[in-house]
């Protein structure tokens, strides 16, 4: 089963200078943003991305209000990226699993946040999975509707759980996909268990994200 849908692919800037870290990517999508709202109503647009991408995806939600321009109806995030202040028991148990690292992963928020202040690791903008009640609160009143997925042995999986949980009491229609390869054809394979970002390896919740996507891509046709 595939999704089937005009798609526009946004190559952001990736924060590995002075001058693309951020704001730089956020100023990249929201041009992108911009751009498709000349030909698309906000109604009939999805974001989607994973890890980091699907990171930027929520950050520039989030900025849409300050710069007055309308959610998109839905999104897709593969193993979002949740939280650049992380202290979860999954970094631990899942080192082993997942080929993402650490200390990788510090140096690239280091890079990332090179312009701002050390206490925004821990800010919502930047560490969405830390939000206070009521931070996501504007998209429960745009009804946009929210599709996550996680690996169950991917370092990310705590903080994408918390960020559906902190979704979801702020009354935002949340749908958790977990991606886990106890089912499909590499079942056996436990070493690569619902790793990040890694979709295909579990074809039962891959049909399930995108039979939800459909769903809301639906509602904008009704």
């Amino acid at each position: 089963m595939e999704l089937t849908a005009n798609q526009t692919a946004v190559n952001y800037r990736k924060c590995v200078s002075a001058t693309t870290a951020f704001p730089a990517p956020l100023l990249d999508a929201l041009s992108a943003y911009i751009y498709l709202l000349k030909t698309y109503e906000a109604s009939t647009i999805t974001f989607a991305g994973d890890s980091a991408g699907a990171h930027l995806c929520l950050f520039l939600s989030r900025y849409l209000p300050v710069v007055n321009l309308p959610q998109p109806k839905a999104m897709g995030l593969i193993s979002p990226w949740s939280d650049f202040a992380p202290a979860y028991p999954s970094y631990k148990t899942h080192g082993w699993f997942d080929f993402l690292e650490p200390k990788r992963l510090a140096t690239a928020v280091d890079s990332a946040l090179r312009w701002y202040a050390p206490f925004m690791r821990s800010n919502v903008w930047f560490s969405p999975a830390k939000a206070s009640k009521d931070d996501f609160r504007y998209l429960a009143d745009a009804n946009v509707d929210m599709h996550l997925t996680l690996g169950t042995r991917e370092l990310f999986e705590d903080e994408i759980r918390l960020l559906g949980e902190v979704m979801e009491r702020d009354g935002v229609n949340v749908r958790l996909y977990e991606v886990s390869t106890t089912r499909g054809p590499v079942a056996e394979a436990k070493h690569i268990d619902g790793v990040h970002a890694e979709m295909n390896l579990d074809p039962k919740a891959r049909v399930e994200f995108i039979k939800g996507l459909k769903r809301s891509i639906a509602k904008n046709q009704d």
